[in-house]
């Protein structure tokens, strides 16, 4: 008997065995499609949070930059903004913060408590990508003190606002406070943490604080390397920082511990938030 003829045999032999135990075969088909729809799942996730190209024009030319407070991610403080905004690799930049947290909302008389990041003006100009409707903040509302704006997520738009262009102008209540909305964020935009509102920050670029609570992101101007931005960004947050009056002996050591450099963004603050958990979980 040929080598076909033997397979084919243990086949059909493995095949009436199994129909002979059809408990055993439905366990067995549901554990591997339970497998194979678990591998597909979490590879699904693992391609759109660390794999897919973000969803930025260029999405190379951007960076994250400040102090390198974990390995492969940095953190910023007002006082670094301007000098690095300066820097000769750097086409333009932009500053939030650094988490999401909760905020309390009323549309209406309904009351929620949903998460909203601060950024400034820089941080949407920089991404690149066009608002769906609206504008940015404005430089008025991107000043200390200034006005304050919002601008909601697509999602947050059309669940609370049935997609509504003439949502644009009108006002939220936030914190007791009444918001105006000036813009909605595109479809297509994202972020590792998930928000419905973006709320304008209003950085205090005179602050000598140099507590690292914020994320600076860059877009490098064309032909710039991430080897020349790290290098300019080392150079100028270690000048700055060592010649800071504020500060301390303890900054300053922690500064040569951990030195300042330039990430790309999608390994810095996309992968970084999730991508250990994700590979864990494929792997398992």
């Amino acid at each position: 008997m040929s080598g076909a003829g033997v397979l084919m045999g243990e086949v059909h032999q493995s095949w009436r065995g199994l129909l002979r135990r059809p408990g055993y075969l439905a366990l067995a088909v549901l554990t591997l499609a339970l497998g194979v729809a678990t591998v597909t799942v979490v590879f699904s996730l693992l391609y759109q949070a660390l794999l897919r190209p973000l969803p930025f024009p260029q999405p190379e030319r951007l960076v994250s930059m400040g102090i390198e407070i974990e390995q492969g991610q940095t953190g910023a403080a007002p006082g670094y903004y301007e000098s690095l905004k300066r820097m000769q690799t750097v086409e333009s930049a932009g500053m939030l913060m650094s988490w999401a947290p909760n905020a309390n909302i009323a549309i209406g008389e309904r009351a929620e408590v949903v998460p909203a990041l601060r950024a400034d003006r820089g941080f949407l100009q920089t991404l690149g990508l066009p608002l769906a409707a609206g504008r940015n903040f404005d430089e008025d509302e991107n000043r200390p003190n200034g006005p304050q704006a919002v601008i909601l997520s697509y999602p947050f738009w059309r669940s609370h606002f049935d997609a509504d262009p003439a949502t644009i102008g009108r006002n939220l209540q936030v914190e007791g406070r009444s918001v105006q909305i000036v813009g909605v964020l595109p479809a297509a935009f994202q972020w590792p943490d998930r928000f419905d509102l973006l709320l304008s920050l209003q950085p205090d670029l005179a602050d000598t604080d140099l507590s690292t609570n914020q994320i600076i992101i860059a877009r490098l101007k064309p032909q710039v390397n991430l080897a020349a931005a790290a290098a300019e960004t080392h150079n100028v947050l270690t000048a700055l920082i060592t010649n800071a009056p504020s500060a301390t002996e303890e900054q300053r050591e922690y500064l040569r511990r951990s030195p300042p450099t330039a990430l790309p963004l999608q390994s810095s603050v996309f992968a970084q938030r999730t991508g250990d958990t994700l590979w864990m979980f494929l792997g398992a």
